[in-house]
């Protein structure tokens, strides 16, 4: 059925039911007599905050089934930390950017629980038009970026709640999602004989490929009428191939992905084979990373491990699927910065224990 029929139906049986002595339902424009949205009573007064719903920050008590919002932080880049035991920790660093609650996302009006986060600063000459208009109508600063994080009806916030780096502690996990690092068209210029190009047109097993990138080959030291020649090996850089063997019973292929396919049948190559290509630049999220340390002064995150993106890169952080922290350890729906509270604090460091790792058993 069309959506046009199905909201004329829904229109025609909300009018049945208002003559009979039913709830009336508010009055609709025109525009929305034909609209197969569900007929839900928004309040005007909420800043399209929550769908008409009265959201309060204040701090409850995390349910085992309670999902909280996640932070945006800036990667800073990488470093080295040593506890207190002399052990050498991997660090990395994440700078949590003036994090505020932009938009709340309810079921009466958009059909699920989320909290949308905006992070940075950015002017408004380098916003669009619809951004623009979006933070105006929540009312909160111009932001950089914006991520939505599904939570549960309980961990709801109003707009313009800030988050700060308080929000998770020291010695739980979380999840990080990122954008890797982009490598472009895995590939690898060297020097090569024009006999062993006209010998073999595919070089090495590998991709000939007209690109005027290398000039240590070029069409005037090869004499051919071709651009400047890259030759690209990716499978064992992309994928992790263990290649050719390096002396005996290979030619000119020792880096090279092998067959990648059959004869007349199927005659074609399976879809998903490993090939060279473009590495890199995708959305991948490490689990399970490890909070050493966080300072509160500056808004910092000290991660254990590494996480996916370059340096300066929007990355995404929530708590663990897999090792959820101690709820009863957790603020819940965040952290409330308190009335008197002093700003230089000192950063806090995750607990080790009070048995030396390195210290041989009696």
């Amino acid at each position: 059925m069309a959506a046009a029929s199905r909201g004329l139906l829904a229109r025609l049986r909300g009018l049945s039911l208002s003559a009979g002595g039913g709830p009336r339902l508010p009055l609709l424009p025109p525009s929305r007599l034909f609209s197969a949205e569900p007929f839900v009573s928004h309040s005007d007064d909420d800043g399209g905050g929550g769908g008409g719903r009265i959201i309060e920050a204040r701090s409850g008590v995390m349910a085992p089934t309670s999902r909280r919002t996640g932070v945006i932080g800036v990667k800073c880049g990488m470093s080295a930390m040593w506890d207190k035991w002399g052990a050498k920790v991997p660090i990395t660093v994440l700078w949590v950017d003036d994090n505020i609650v932009t938009q709340v996302k309810t079921t009466e009006k958009e059909g699920f629980f989320a909290l949308q986060l905006g992070a940075g600063q950015k002017k408004e000459k380098h916003l669009t038009k619809p951004e623009v208009g979006h933070f105006r109508a929540q009312g909160v600063p111009l932001k950089r970026k914006l991520r939505e994080f599904p939570v549960t009806e309980d961990a709801l916030l109003p707009v313009g709640t800030t988050i700060t780096v308080r929000h998770f502690v020291p010695g739980q996990f979380v999840d990080v999602t990122g954008i890797t690092k982009g490598k472009g068209f895995a590939n690898l210029a060297g020097h090569v004989r024009r006999a062993d190009i006209i010998g073999h047109p595919v070089f090495c097993g590998a991709l000939l490929v007209a690109k005027p990138m290398s000039r240590r080959i070029t069409r005037q030291n090869l004499s051919i009428p071709h651009e400047d020649i890259v030759i690209t090996q990716g499978v064992m850089k992309r994928h992790g191939f263990k290649g050719m063997p390096a002396s005996h019973g290979a030619s000119l292929s020792h880096r090279s992905g092998g067959s990648t396919g059959q004869r007349d049948a199927p005659g074609r190559v399976f879809k998903n084979r490993k090939m060279p290509g473009r590495m890199g630049g995708v959305q991948r999220t490490v689990k399970n990373v490890w909070v050493y340390q966080i300072d509160p002064a500056r808004n910092l995150l000290y991660l254990k491990g590494q996480v996916p993106g370059p340096q300066g890169s929007f990355v995404f952080v929530k708590d663990s699927i897999f090792k959820k922290p101690d709820t009863a350890l957790l603020p819940f729906p965040t952290y409330f910065t308190q009335e008197g509270e002093p700003e230089g604090l000192e950063p806090l460091i995750a607990d080790l224990g009070d048995v030396d790792p390195f210290m041989a058993a009696d």
